[in-house]
């Protein structure tokens, strides 16, 4: 689930906001009435919805979206129109006056493309390098050595250690080799 960072100019209407969250199940690590509060804690996190307004103590939402990293998205709860600079596929507006379903229901639908973007980057194997690779051979080698294994078992093995020490397969290799030199 992402972290949700409530940032309005108003200390009350960001207080309201992120009680109309907690209560329809969202949690919010954080309330910010700056720009440079919000940044500062999305430097701390993998994946953030922020809610906000137009305008926060020391800087406006165009500024923001410049500054804010890839994986954060914003929900802008704002009077009027919106406007052309603020409309990227990093936000999302809601325009006043706000229903409370709207904004559970964009922060959910917000939430649930983000986890499947992060889920999908996760899912995607990177290749390994030469390195990793004559490191998982040699422990391979030395396993069939020792053991009398063949290659797909002293394979198996190092999955098996690799999912028990909740470690990558290289890391697993230098590990064996570590352990058995």
């Amino acid at each position: 689930m992402a972290n949700v960072i409530v940032a309005f100019f108003k200390p009350e209407e960001a207080k309201s906001i992120q009680n109309v969250l907690v209560r329809n199940g969202f949690s919010v690590a954080a309330v910010c009435t700056a720009g440079a509060q919000v940044l500062a804690h999305l430097d701390q996190m993998e994946s953030s919805i922020i809610v906000c307004g137009r305008k926060l103590t020391d800087m406006m939402v165009p500024e923001l979206l410049d500054n804010m990293p890839e994986y954060a998205r914003i929900v802008l709860i704002a009077q009027g129109e919106p406007r052309e600079r603020e409309q990227s596929g990093k936000l999302t507006y809601l325009k006043m006056p706000l229903k409370v379903q709207d904004l559970i229901r964009e922060v959910g639908a917000l939430n649930a493309r983000m986890d499947e973007e992060r889920r999908r980057r996760r899912s995607v194997r990177r290749p390994r390098s030469p390195e990793e690779e004559e490191l998982v051979q040699r422990a391979k080698t030395l396993l069939m050595n020792r053991n009398h294994w063949t290659e797909p078992q002293a394979h198996r093995y190092l999955q098996r250690v690799s999912m028990d020490t909740g470690t990558n397969l290289p890391e697993s290799a230098g590990m064996v080799l570590k352990m058995m030199q």
